[in-house]
């Protein structure tokens, strides 16, 4: 963790968050702690166009379907502490809803968090290690997307192609028979196809040679 103490917690919760969901940026900023259903573990990912009370100049904006998604036990506890403990210590975070607030001292210090502290975040995290140095948090959606595909592939009773794309769909907000799901399913099937054609390659390869 390449951060100071007083925001390891907090960017160590986003990049879980990130991981974990594949949420886009916009989705992650819109968070608010009233969005967390502690009792039936859940967050909901909401639309708050034109938002009022968000004082960023720049909103982040969420441009996909509202929803609510589960939330595990493990994950659940790291973001209440986060907000019972390290939200709490920051200066005028009474003042706003919202989930990831800045921590720098200043006139914006409790203030939610900026698209531009959020790509700082991710680009010091990028330059921390070599193997993280063309991370992004859209990565992340990708990396959730290819790990979804794979788990589907593993299931005992899989799932028709057609309720697998509608499982997706949900859970990255997009609509019903979105042109996304079938991009993302498309590019698994190339994937298993290319090392299905490998393994017969390979094989006949050994009988030949």
């Amino acid at each position: 963790n390449p951060f100071s103490s007083e925001v390891q917690k907090r960017n160590q919760l986003i990049m879980l968050l990130l991981y974990s969901f594949g949420i886009r940026a916009g989705e992650l900023l819109n968070l608010r702690i009233s969005d967390i259903d502690f009792a039936h573990s859940t967050i909901a990912i909401k639309r708050r166009a034109d938002d009022k009370s968000d004082p960023r100049v720049n909103q982040p904006l969420v441009k996909t379907c509202e929803r609510k998604l589960p939330v595990g036990e493990t994950l659940m506890g790291e973001i209440y502490n986060y907000i019972i403990v390290e939200r709490n210590k920051v200066k005028n975070a009474k003042g706003n809803d919202f989930l990831f607030i800045t921590n720098k001292l200043g006139k914006t210090v409790g203030m939610p968090l900026s698209m531009s502290a959020y790509h700082k975040i991710i680009n010091i995290i990028s330059k921390a290690h070599p193997e993280l140095n063309e991370l992004s948090g859209h990565m992340l959606r990708h990396t959730w997307n290819y790990e979804f595909s794979r788990m589907m592939d593993e299931r005992d009773e899989p799932f028709s192609e057609e309720k697998e794309a509608q499982i997706r769909s949900y859970i990255m907000g997009w609509v019903v028979d979105s042109e996304m799901a079938k991009i993302y399913n498309a590019r698994h099937i190339v994937e298993q196809a290319h090392k299905t054609s490998l393994v017969i390659q390979n094989e006949f390869m050994e009988r030949a040679i």
